[in-house]
C-alpha cells in the first residue's frame, strides 16, 4: 500500500490512500476490510491528523457490510473511470467505438494527420499543466509525471502541415496502462486529432501486449464533455465503492 502525505502549517497533517492496499490474490470484501482497518492504525486518527481511504473495490452489499463491521465510514464518492479490454481484436475495438466517436476517428484518418512515438514529453507536459490550470482540476503535475521512467511511457503526437496538433501520453503499470494526459489544439480539435491519437495508442498498447487501459478517471459532474468523449471509446464502466474514514 502506498500512502500519501501532506503536512499544512507545520502541525496539520492529511494521508490519503488511494485504491489500495493491492493484494497478491483476489481477496474477499472481509479481508480488504481488515487490511483497511489496520493501515488506519497505522495513520492514527488525532486532532492534527486526518487519514483517508479508498479502496479498489466496487460496491455491492458484501463491501457496505464488510465495511461498516469494520468501522469504516463512507464520507464521499470514489473513482469512476472506463476499462478498455485491449485483448480483443482490433475489429471488435473499433465497433466497440459510439458511432460519434467512430466517425470523428475516420474524419481524423482522413485528414492527412501525422502521427508519430516520441520520448520527447516536455512540449506535452507544459500544455498539460497550463490547461490544468485553467480549468482549475486536480492531478499530478507535469513535474511528476516527467520523473516517470520512459520506458514505462508511450508519449503519441499528432501533426498538421508541420505544426503540433495534440499529443497524449499512457503511462505502463505492469501488463496495464493508463490513459494520463491529453492536450489538442485549435487546429487538433478542428480534425479530431484527438480520436485519431487514442486509437493510434490503444493498437500501440495491445501490440505491446497491455491487456486493459485505464481511462484516467471519468468525472461527468465536473467535466462532461471530456467524460462524455472518454465513454465514447465504449469501455467498462468501473468506480470504487467511496473514501472512508
Amino acid at each position: 500500500v502506498q500512502a500519501f502525505t501532506v503536512r499544512k502549517l507545520g502541525a496539520l497533517s492529511f494521508t490519503r490512500v488511494l485504491r489500495g492496499p493491492l493484494f497478491f490474490q483476489p481477496a474477499p470484501p472481509d479481508i480488504h476490510a481488515i487490511a483497511l482497518k489496520q493501515i488506519k492504525r497505522a495513520f492514527p486518527m488525532r486532532r492534527l491528523n486526518w487519514s483517508t481511504v479508498m479502496p479498489e473495490v466496487a460496491p455491492s452489499p458484501a463491501w457496505q457490510t464488510a465495511s461498516e463491521s469494520r468501522g469504516l465510514h463512507r464520507i464521499m464518492d470514489g473513482y469512476e473511470t472506463a476499462w478498455i479490454d485491449l485483448r480483443k481484436s482490433e475489429k471488435a475495438l473499433r465497433s466497440g467505438l459510439k458511432q460519434k466517436w467512430r466517425n470523428q476517428l475516420a474524419k481524423a484518418e482522413a485528414a492527412g494527420l501525422s502521427v508519430e512515438e516520441t520520448d520527447k514529453v516536455d512540449w506535452l507536459l507544459d500544455h498539460y499543466d497550463r490547461q490544468r490550470r485553467q480549468r482549475r482540476y486536480t492531478g499530478p503535475s507535469g513535474k511528476l509525471l516527467a520523473a516517470l521512467p520512459v520506458e514505462g511511457m508511450l508519449a503519441l503526437r499528432a501533426r498538421w502541415q508541420g505544426n503540433t496538433a495534440a499529443g497524449v501520453l499512457f503511462v505502463r503499470h505492469g501488463f496495464d496502462a493508463t490513459y494520463q494526459v491529453g492536450w489538442t489544439g485549435d487546429a487538433g480539435r478542428d480534425l479530431n486529432a484527438h480520436n485519431l491519437l487514442l486509437w493510434q495508442g490503444l493498437l500501440h498498447l495491445k501490440k505491446a501486449g497491455v491487456r486493459f487501459l485505464d481511462m484516467g478517471g471519468i468525472d461527468a459532474a465536473a467535466l462532461p464533455g471530456i467524460a462524455h468523449f472518454k465513454q465514447g471509446l465504449g469501455g467498462e464502466a468501473f468506480h470504487c465503492a467511496g473514501v472512508y474514514l
